[in-house]
């Protein structure tokens, strides 16, 4: 379902599973791959981020975080929050990092609803979670202007929106 990097190594999601790729500097087979013990595995491609020295995704049940052998859940706190969405929808989760103030930003897609109409953030500087309302990402990412970093997210309507600006979230 995605694919990551994690140091030398390429990360391959699955439905259920997480295997790596380690490179062997050998000409005629290049990669080899190996199964991890982490049993979950990734929901959306999108959802995939790199941080802490790890790797952040979503699974069928919320937030995991993958260290390169096992993933640990960290959504357990929100559980109600994760499975009050519309698990139908979990393929399209996108999300994006915001490194200068340590968050990662999840899209969530409400039950009843086709499109995103959230976002669950998770800081891992205080490993706390936050939920926005009245926001409908279709496509997050991070931007640089002026040394500052700057999250923006396109909505299902084609607007392009600069998020966490200024002393108002509105």
């Amino acid at each position: 379902t995605g694919l990551g990097v994690l140091g030398d190594r390429i990360v391959i999601f699955k439905n259920r599973s997480i295997w790596i790729g380690m490179f062997t500097g050998d000409v005629d087979i290049p990669f080899q791959f190996q199964k991890t013990q982490s049993h979950i595995g990734c929901v959306s491609g999108f959802s995939i981020q790199n941080v802490a020295n790890g790797l952040v995704f979503m699974g069928e049940d919320g937030i995991y975080f993958f260290d390169g052998n096992q993933s640990e859940k960290l959504s357990n706190r929100i559980n109600s929050t994760i499975y009050a969405n519309n698990q139908n929808k979990n393929q399209n989760i996108v999300s994006m990092y915001q490194k200068y103030k340590n968050r990662t930003w999840f899209s969530q897609c409400a039950s009843g609803q086709t499109e995103a109409s959230s976002v669950v953030l998770w800081d891992d500087y205080n490993n706390a979670f936050s939920v926005y309302e009245g926001m409908n990402p279709s496509v997050m990412c991070t931007a640089y202007s002026s040394g500052a970093e700057i999250p923006i997210f396109g909505d299902y309507d084609g607007f392009i929106h600069h998020a966490d600006t200024g002393s108002d979230d509105y």
